[in-house]
């Protein structure tokens, strides 16, 4: 019996985290419905109250927002495959994309929103912004960092 309960639980755990990872998606798109339908009204004056009430940024609301307008909805991914990524990843890497994106680059894009650790990411973004770059034009940052609380102030 216990070994039954055990594979059970195990399995939901797994469930579970699917379910998480997914999830920026499926708030994503609730979030576009309340925003696009005014779903709030009647209970919050605009769209900035409720998210105030959800503790959640306009920022933030508008990059999940973001990210399921132009995945899901403009190019068809699967929101599993998505899920794998993360979105700050993806909402980093679509600065590698623009209106005339094929859906085959933006398979691409999600394949290296998937495998690539956050630093890569940016130094993707920041070689597609500025290919040519030499980095000749650098300059230093002298920084002072309190031990206790780690802020950082310029020197």
């Amino acid at each position: 019996m216990k070994e039954i309960i055990s594979i059970q639980y195990v399995r939901e755990t797994i469930e579970l985290k699917h379910k998480i990872e997914g999830a920026f998606i499926d708030l994503g798109a609730r979030l576009k419905k309340i925003r696009d339908e005014y779903l709030y009204e009647g209970q919050y004056d605009s769209f900035s109250e409720f998210l105030v009430e959800m503790d959640m940024s306009e920022g933030t609301a508008s990059r999940l927002i973001s990210i399921f307008t132009f995945y899901i909805e403009k190019h068809g991914m699967k929101k599993e495959k998505l899920a794998l990524a993360g979105w700050s990843n993806l909402y980093s890497l679509m600065k590698l994309t623009n209106d005339t994106t094929t859906k085959k680059r933006v398979v691409e894009v999600v394949e290296k929103a998937i495998i690539l650790r956050r630093e890569d990411i940016k130094e993707e973004v920041r070689d597609y912004k500025h290919p040519d770059c030499k980095h000749k034009d650098i300059y230093e940052i002298h920084l002072k960092v309190c031990r206790d609380c780690g802020l950082r102030q310029k020197i």
